[in-house]
């Protein structure tokens, strides 16, 4: 009997140390930026959590929808308190495929990104879109991605 309350004690321990793991979590908040025409913005805050995402659905905003091209990301790296302490590394997936990668971008710095480099055309939006980040330093820190969209 006692032997067993150990055993089950333990488990409960492990159990807790994995589920208080898998909590800290990256956010995301998205907004719309405006529309043009054809032609939108979707703005998402990215906040870090002290560990590498390896995969996060972004919530798609008022406006934005399946079946919308993604042409274009501007990434702008939070700056004070809340600034990367490392080079940005990030991947774009829509359902199992991975539609753009680029690593070693400035955590300092805007970058302008053609999102149809990986896959010749323009990422449409099928199902959700999925972000992989890196880690890029302390918790809160951030990164705010711009899409420039065709609406179809």
């Amino acid at each position: 009997m006692r032997h067993s309350f150990k055993v089950g004690l333990l488990a409960v321990v492990a159990l807790a140390v994995m589920v208080g793991t898998s909590w800290a979590a990256w956010t995301y908040t998205s907004t719309s930026g405006g529309k043009a025409g054809h032609y939108k913005i979707w703005k998402v805050v990215c906040t870090g959590d002290n560990a590498e995402d390896t995969g996060s659905v972004i919530p798609y905003p008022q406006g934005v929808k399946q079946g919308d091209s993604l042409l274009s990301l501007i990434v702008v790296p939070g700056t004070g308190g809340v600034a990367p302490d490392t080079t940005i590394d990030l991947t774009l997936k829509n359902e199992h495929f991975t539609l753009w990668t680029k690593t070693g971008i400035s955590n300092t710095a805007q970058s302008d990104h053609k999102l149809s480099t990986d896959i010749l055309t323009y990422p449409p939006l099928i199902r959700d879109l999925t972000v992989v980040f890196n880690d890029i330093g302390a918790t809160g820190d951030q990164v705010t991605l711009y899409f420039l969209i065709w609406e179809e």
